[in-house]
């Protein structure tokens, strides 16, 4: 039988995955609560087991903030204004932030993971990083360059007519 993420997560040296005490289900019935959506079963498990982490993979860095920040970072207008509808769920240490889109107003899956960088913040120039939490940790473990990946473009806005 192959090994969970959650396994595979756990047997990584602590300089490749690094953890903090576990959130606790309140935060996150909050953070639903407050967008009015419901978090993957695979980031809700995770976040249960540890409240934001750090994985760190040779091409791509993955930070996930704990959900009271992730409060913040959903309330910033940059990203309110630049990618509206999106869920930012972390960065990859200073470069580039990842999103969830709730309602697969890009096309690619509720609750698909995409990046984007700090500098060109919008969905033309977003990358379709995964098509889950789960997808983005294996493509990671994998050693992929996320930041590689091609462009969404402009033909991929969601408020495009049509």
């Amino acid at each position: 039988m192959p090994m969970t993420i959650l396994e595979r997560l756990r047997a990584l040296p602590k300089s490749q995955w690094m953890t903090s005490p576990p959130a606790d289900p309140e935060s996150l019935e909050a953070l639903e609560s407050k967008y009015d959506l419901q978090l993957p079963a695979d980031y809700r498990e995770l976040m249960l087991e540890t409240n934001g982490c750090g994985l760190y993979g040779h091409a791509t860095q993955l930070n996930l903030e704990p959900p009271d920040e992730l409060l913040w970072h959903s309330e910033d207008p940059r990203f309110t204004e630049h990618l509206p509808g999106m869920f930012v769920i972390g960065d990859d240490n200073g470069d580039a932030l990842f999103y969830y889109d709730p309602a697969n107003r890009l096309g690619k899956g509720a609750y698909a993971i995409f990046q984007v960088d700090f500098g060109t913040i919008g969905f033309p120039y977003s990358k379709h990083a995964a098509n889950s939490l789960t997808d983005l940790f294996e493509a990671i473990l994998d050693d992929k360059a996320i930041w590689e990946y091609p462009y969404l473009g402009p033909l991929n806005h969601p408020d495009r007519a049509g």
